[in-house]
């Protein structure tokens, strides 16, 4: 008689049929016992992915800048939760908001990278917000959330190191010849002069100039 054999209780040794039967039984018990305990383990491990993750915002395509977000433009996914991710929104919160920048499929939204109806990121202390009619279509494509321009007019320059905030593309819509417009951060005093420059570039049938200013 083996060791192990000699371990079973003493109805369950021997060759008969009975002894036979016990020891199958005990068998399958403990295999279903096993069997029961790893499912409760990968459970167990599937509720800690779970709890150590949490739902964001993020964008479902695509979005350009200047875009306002629709419902259909946002879907949710899971995020680690201890992958850094300041300012995530959620969805009533992203819908309706203005795109600063291009979001791409899949990247998660957040305050940094929309404009909500009082809200505009990277506005400096005491400015105001300016829009500046842009001719150049190379130009809008160029220009990008955090660069910095100079604005010239007609009689000399307008504004100096302005950081634009949004840059905004044509509609199919529009009946003048400009090919967007940049928005800036700038103080009143200048704003008033774009907006002077602007009104009289319209009347006099010339252009205001945007010069951009390379990263220091």
């Amino acid at each position: 008689m083996s060791r192990a054999h000699a371990l079973l209780p003493p109805a369950w040794r021997g060759t008969s049929r009975a002894a036979a039967w016990r020891r199958a039984r005990g068998r399958r018990v403990a295999s279903a016992g096993l069997l029961l305990i790893a499912g409760l383990l990968g459970w167990g491990a599937l509720q800690g992915r779970a709890a150590a993750s949490r739902t964001i915002v993020v964008a479902a395509r695509d979005l350009p800048a200047g875009h306002v977000m629709l419902p259909g433009d946002l879907r949710e996914r899971r995020w680690p939760s201890g992958a850094s991710l300041a300012g995530a929104l959620p969805s009533a919160a992203a819908q309706g908001s203005v795109t600063t920048g291009v979001i791409a499929a899949g990247e998660p939204v957040t305050a940094s990278r929309v404009r909500t109806s009082r809200h505009w990121p990277g506005v400096r202390a005491g400015d105001v917000v300016v829009s500046v009619p842009i001719a150049d279509p190379t130009l809008t494509g160029l220009l990008r959330t955090g660069d910095h321009i100079d604005v010239l007019g007609a009689t000399g320059p307008v504004g100096a190191d302005l950081p634009v905030l949004l840059v905004t593309a044509p509609t199919s819509s529009r009946t003048d010849d400009t090919a967007g417009a940049v928005w800036v951060s700038a103080p009143s005093s200048v704003a008033s002069r774009i907006a002077a420059e602007t009104a009289m570039s319209r009347t006099a049938g010339t252009q205001l100039s945007v010069v951009l200013r390379p990263a220091a």
